[in-house]
């Protein structure tokens, strides 16, 4: 597998209902996602970081320069047999695990659409059916 190119988004989600923690009350989230073309095909990743650096020092804008600038240019056009050397290519860079994760993930996604399996298969779970979720909330 090749990485072609990624593309960086930025949403903004307004939550159903708002939720508070010890650092406030949040009512919206702004979510970054990472699509990336691997051999063509459209993978997806997401960044959990936060709004503000309260939880954790990673946050939204943090996230898009650690992958713009530094992780990026780590795995630009290199060819990966697995998801599982994504992780160690981007060992220089030290910490930004939410802006690894959302490359790391495209990856993982890219590696179940070409393979044609479910991602929790790939993964070593179990893919849920419709039915084995109707038992687990009944």
């Amino acid at each position: 597998m090749r990485i072609r190119k990624i593309t960086l988004r930025e949403i903004h989600l307004k939550l159903l209902s708002s939720f508070q923690t010890s650092f406030g009350t949040t009512a919206s989230r702004r979510i970054l996602l990472l699509e990336a073309d691997i051999d063509g095909m459209s993978a997806w990743g997401e960044s959990t970081a936060g709004e503000t650096p309260a939880y954790c020092y990673e946050t939204v804008e943090t996230a898009w320069l650690i992958l713009r600038d530094y992780l990026w240019p780590l795995v630009k056009g290199r060819d990966i047999a697995s998801a599982f050397e994504v992780w160690n290519l981007l060992a220089p860079v030290r910490g930004h695990n939410m802006a690894k994760a959302a490359l790391e993930t495209a990856v993982w996604d890219a590696e179940a659409k070409w393979k044609n399996l479910p991602l929790a298969k790939l993964l070593g779970g179990t893919a849920f059916r419709s039915a084995s979720i109707r038992r687990l909330i009944a």
